[in-house]
């Protein structure tokens, strides 16, 4: 992928936009071949220039696409040999986690070129704050590093970033977000109820076979559909929370309580948006 097709123009004129987007094509996502490239489709494109953003935002957007689909991160889980890790180079572990040996933004770089497991939340964090980088000068890049340096991303920032980084929107109606709520670019967490619902009884009978399964953080692409953040094609939202169904949390809950598991009962609770310079 060319990864100036965006900063090399001075202006993308709105007229212009739904050119862009549709031409831009999405290489090597985790798990799939080269050959297995897909292209930002033109009804996202249309989504985008219907938000009116600025030029800064929407090539911020552009870029938080970019690297879910380009990322190495898997998602830790040591019961099947998936240990959470950085690189030592870059990376040493703190408290709650990896903190960044010099330059946190060379740090954050890095996990694009090496495969590392990382936690959901700080991984979808870290997604957010790469497109940051990516599209920085040299006076942002030094502002970033004074901010995020020697610590846990995004555990010892104030507010978890909320502010400074990101924003994070609350629902226009009620409890849970409708997708007419989001643009492309934003980050969504999809709740799982049965979690909670877990006895201790059934947590000690599966060591770690419920792990991460709280909820899922995922991007929403456009259209109506989510990205992964481990890999995987752009799905409908619809297509996304059958597959929540399958976890073993919601099976088990939902054999315990005799009932059977829609997908609706997985909602979007919580969307963040970058915050662009």
């Amino acid at each position: 992928m060319n990864p100036t097709l965006f900063t090399r123009r001075a202006s993308l004129k709105p007229r212009r936009l739904a050119w862009v987007v549709s031409a831009w094509a999405i290489f090597a996502c985790m798990g799939a071949s080269p050959s297995e490239n897909f292209v930002v489709p033109d009804s996202v494109s249309k989504e985008l220039a219907a938000a009116k953003l600025p030029e800064h935002e929407l090539r911020l957007r552009l870029k938080i696409l970019e690297n879910v689909a380009t990322g190495k991160t898997y998602f830790p889980h040591p019961a099947r040999g998936l240990p959470e890790t950085r690189n030592s180079k870059y990376w040493k572990p703190g408290d709650e986690g990896y903190v960044p040996i010099g330059s946190a933004t060379e740090a954050i770089r890095d996990l694009w070129r090496t495969q590392n497991g990382i936690q959901c939340y700080k991984y979808s964090t870290l997604i957010m704050i790469k497109a940051m980088i990516d599209l920085a000068d040299k006076s942002r890049i030094s502002e970033l590093d004074e901010l995020l340096g020697g610590k846990v991303i995004p555990n010892d920032l104030p507010q978890d970033g909320i502010g400074t980084l990101f924003t994070e929107l609350e629902p226009k109606n009620g409890k849970f977000f409708s997708v007419s709520e989001l643009i492309p670019g934003d980050q969504v967490y999809f709740k799982n109820p049965y979690y909670s619902r877990l006895t201790a009884g059934m947590m000690q009978a599966k060591p770690g076979g419920y792990l991460g399964q709280q909820g899922y953080e995922v991007f929403y692409f456009g259209d109506g559909k989510v990205i992964p953040i481990y890999g995987g094609k752009a799905q409908s939202i619809a297509t996304f929370r059958e597959g929540l169904r399958q976890w073993t949390s919601v099976k088990d809950v939902a054999a315990k309580e005799r009932r059977d598991p829609q997908a609706e009962d997985f909602q979007i609770t919580c969307v963040r948006r970058a915050i662009a310079h």
